[in-house]
């Protein structure tokens, strides 16, 4: 965990951000307030981007009902790496003010050399594969976008292979199980 929190805390924490969300949850652009000029601040909007795709639910233009399901598909920057997010959302139930959602965003990316400055120097990297599908059932308010509660379970897989100067390239496999219980804070 702390090695997953490693880069919000060195890119986000302690910092405002404005976040252009519409109101159907599409996410838009990000600021940092501190960056006016947005010299500095690239990385930065990756981790957030790709932290906010993975709890906001985006609502469909059109109306529906119980057992509709929508997709989004977005590319982004996670880390170092390029990846594509499938999401795919069912709606199980409704009332005015909250919507019983199955996600199932999964995320993928393929064999890419990564770029990485924080590989010691002559030493290549390259992505061989990347799976990581959070699903479960959530709970929204239709007038926000992101998840108020529920919970999503977490399965994750990384191969890489690293080569450092003068050395035979190794391989990695890493798995991650688990789970993000989202809860509302009460109210006041």
């Amino acid at each position: 965990a702390e090695h997953y929190l490693a880069a919000w805390r060195e890119r986000l924490q302690n910092r405002r951000t404005t976040v252009a969300v519409d109101n159907r949850g599409q996410l838009g652009k990000i600021a940092f307030n501190d960056d006016p000029a947005d010299t500095r601040s690239a990385a930065a909007k990756d981790e957030l981007a790709q932290r906010l795709l993975g709890t906001i639910v985006p609502l469909p233009v059109e109306p529906v009902g119980p057992g509709a399901v929508w997709e989004v598909i977005t590319v982004l920057r996670q880390g170092p790496l390029f990846v594509r997010q499938t999401a795919t959302y069912t709606l199980a139930a409704y009332t005015p003010t909250s919507w019983k959602i199955h996600v199932k965003l999964l995320r993928v990316a393929e064999e890419q050399t990564v770029v990485d400055p924080s590989l010691p120097k002559g030493a290549t990297a390259d992505l061989i594969a990347l799976f990581r599908l959070l699903e479960g059932d959530v709970v929204i308010d239709p007038s926000r976008p992101h998840i108020a509660s529920g919970t999503l379970t977490i399965e994750s897989r990384l191969h890489t292979r690293l080569k450092l100067p003068g050395q035979a390239a190794t391989e990695q496999f890493f798995e991650d199980l688990g789970s993000v219980t989202f809860s509302s804070p009460p109210s006041r």
